[in-house]
């Protein structure tokens, strides 16, 4: 990038879920417009946003379209088909991450390759596996593999999000097992095609983690203190900032992280997730090149967010270091819980309490909502917060 893309220019997004909608808020605060390509005309960034473009994210007519009217493209999600992004970036057109981080991440094992091929560890995994229900064949390599692994999870190479897309297998008796993989190809495969899977080993573990950092043009990169996240049914339900990481692990990750982000030639936030086993291995799980809902408390908690990186960094501008002001919490909204019509006033009458609403058409079981970030002085003391207002949402 030459010349850095100032404010009072347009920024085009694809995809209006709440990190566009968040990503859109950092943007018009600093000066930027903002032109959101997403299906779904009430969706959370097309509600706030200067120009709204209706149509398929992986429509290259849009997409175009959204270049000839935006001075920059980012992008919101991973499950965006990466061709026709790097087709407009390799003629030059500032379109930033770079895809290569999506078509990496959007396949499981090609991710945990270049993962380990950056210094970072993983569990054990075969990938590249097919799961088929109609093939005796393909059954018994898969259960043989499930056999040589132990307890395992058995993701989908491509597709699957918050926990969507995964077996959990700890029964490794060959019928049980032929059973339970026939029942999950029927259930994830519509039209009961050969679907490729990858076989993870399942480990036990202290926590999961995330680290959050970006790189700038002149090749700096900012990072924040790592996140411990706690899920449910396989989404995030908290995030607690600082995590308490060993020293000495965080300094390995954080330096495979710089790595990973100048083999990418990467501008904007990457996160990263990991799990610290029981016997203080810290091990890869997942990266996905775009802000990321742990970071959602930067937004209180930094003297510059994730969304702010971000933005500052797909348009060239000076990277800042973000100075932590204090302990913080986040507690995701996902439906279902008590109205907020019900709990707001208590909600907000908590000290260091911060709201955020989605404004999402519709509450279906699972979906996020909103969020609540929490604030103090002492961790001892957010985690009493956090408990408290845990129980006052979710009753």
């Amino acid at each position: 990038m030459n010349q850095p893309i100032l404010p009072g220019s347009t920024i085009g997004i694809i995809g209006g879920g709440q990190l566009g909608f968040m990503m859109a808020q950092s943007a018009q605060q600093m000066g930027y417009y903002v032109s959101v390509l997403d299906p779904d005309p009430d969706s959370p960034a097309c509600q706030v946003t200067h120009k709204r473009m209706i149509g398929r994210y992986d429509d290259s007519r849009h997409i175009n379209l959204l270049r000839q009217s935006c001075a920059v493209i980012t992008y919101e999600f991973e499950n965006v088909n990466p061709k026709p992004l790097q087709a407009i970036r390799d003629e030059g057109y500032p379109l930033h991450p770079n895809p290569k981080a999506l078509y990496i991440g959007r396949h499981r094992s090609r991710e945990k390759d270049f993962a380990n091929s950056c210094g970072f560890q993983t569990t054990q995994y075969i990938g590249n596996l097919t799961l088929d229900s109609n093939s005796d064949e393909h059954l018994q390599k898969l259960i043989s593999t499930i056999q040589k692994i132990g307890d395992c999870i058995i993701k989908t190479e491509e597709g699957g999000y918050d926990g969507k897309g995964q077996l959990r297998i700890s029964d490794l008796e060959p019928s049980i097992l032929r059973q339970s993989l026939i029942g999950f190809h029927k259930s994830i495969s519509t039209d009961n095609k050969p679907i490729s899977v990858i076989v993870e080993q399942r480990i036990k573990f202290k926590l999961e983690f995330s680290l959050i950092g970006s790189r700038f043009n002149d090749g700096s990169v900012r990072m924040f203190a790592p996140f411990e996240n706690q899920h449910r049914n396989g989404i995030l339900h908290t995030t607690i900032c600082p995590a308490d990481i060993p020293l000495a692990q965080l300094e390995k990750c954080q330096a495979a992280m710089r790595r990973m982000l100048t083999e990418l030639n990467y501008l904007g936030v990457l996160a990263i997730e990991f799990f610290l086993s029981e016997d203080g291995q810290v091990l890869f799980n997942e990266m996905a090149p775009r802000p990321h809902n742990s970071g959602h408390l930067t937004i209180e908690a930094y003297s510059a967010s994730q969304f702010e990186l971000h933005i500052r960094s797909i348009c060239g501008l000076p990277s800042v270091e973000p100075q932590f002001r204090q302990f913080a919490a986040m507690l995701n909204l996902v439906s279902p819980y008590r109205p907020i019509s019900e709990i707001a006033n208590q909600l907000l009458s908590e000290p260091e309490c911060h709201l955020h609403l989605y404004g999402k058409k519709g509450s279906t079981i699972g979906r996020k909502m909103g969020h609540v970030t929490i604030l103090s002085s002492s961790k001892p003391d957010l985690l009493k917060k956090l408990n408290r207002i845990e129980n006052l949402v979710y009753g």
